[in-house]
């Protein structure tokens, strides 16, 4: 099978996932009994999940970006049959 995507931008990837591990460990921490009802712990366990919601959708746009990098060859086999208005007016009928 072809490669189609660069090991550079792979890896890019792997950062992105490391960096979220490396959130929900560091939530878990913070909401340990002891660290729990402090005010920076309270501050910190709240931006949390906004951080990884923004990893998230950042790392979605960069994989968007690599894929309109990637020459288009030979996408014959993936193309749909008939378009999606097409596939309204046959299920009308």
């Amino acid at each position: 099978m072809e490669r189609t995507t660069k090991v550079k931008d792979e890896v890019k990837f792997i950062y992105i996932a490391i960096v979220c591990v490396f959130l929900v460990v560091l939530g878990h921490f913070v909401l340990m009994k002891d660290i729990a009802y402090s005010a920076w712990a309270e501050a910190t366990a709240a931006a949390i999940p906004f951080l990884l919601i923004g990893l998230g959708v950042a790392a979605v746009r960069l994989a968007a970006t690599i894929d309109k990098k990637i020459p288009q060859q030979n996408e014959s086999h993936c193309a749909p049959l008939y378009s999606f208005r097409e596939a309204q007016f046959v299920s009308q009928r």
